[in-house]
Formats: C-alpha cells, structure tokens, sequence
C-alpha cells in the first residue's frame, strides 16, 4: 500500500514538472511578431503596426466587441514576451494580440497596393 502511494507522488511530481516545461518549450517557439505602438494617428485612435516576415498588419478601431470577434489559437509572440499573438475565429486576415490583463488589439493584414 505504501509503495503504491509513493509512486502515485512520484508520477503525479514528475507530471507536475513536465507539464510547465512542456508550455515553455512550446512558447519558444512560437514566431516573433514585431508591434510598433502609436505609429500615426488617425482622427479617432493611435495607429499600431504588427509586422511578421512580409506582413503587415494595421491596427483596427479599438472600440469592436471581443465576442463578435473570438480569439482562436496562439500563433505567435512578441519581441518583449509579454504578449501573445492569436489569430481570430473565421477572419483570416485578422489576428490579435492580447497581454496579461490586457483587452487584445485587432490588426487587419494590409494588402500591398503595387
């Protein structure tokens, strides 16, 4: 009875361990999405750029709802770590970045008008 609770701690220790190191091998990585803040100002909001080897994304108006617009997986993150890059559920050229505590900001991918 004693050997089968120490293997019970000692399995349930090691999963407690490689769980964690699982999501941050994971989060490694993931691509680096470079943000530009306050880039330009429009009439109504700070413009926020998001640039991924030959994207370029644009900041949309900050005033949308998060529930018409859900956040699915994690594709990326930025150059600091403390944000996440997802892409958003049934807008392909949508994605959002979202921090600890912090609502997500949308970015619309812009086409190259040459």
């Amino acid at each position: 009875m004693k050997k089968k609770i120490k293997y019970l701690i000692l399995s349930v220790s090691v999963l407690c361990i490689l769980i964690p190191v699982y999501f941050y091998f994971h989060y490694q990585k993931l691509p680096i999405y470079q943000i530009e803040y306050n880039a330009g100002e429009d009439t109504t909001y700070a413009l926020h750029y998001a640039y991924f080897k030959d994207h370029t994304y644009q900041s949309v108006n900050p005033f949308i709802y998060e529930d018409e617009y859900p956040l699915g997986k994690q594709i990326g993150r930025t150059e600091h770590g403390i944000e996440t890059v997802f892409e958003v559920k049934g807008h392909k050229d949508l994605i959002a970045v979202k921090g600890f505590m912090i609502p997500p900001i949308y970015f619309k991918e812009m086409k190259d008008l040459d």
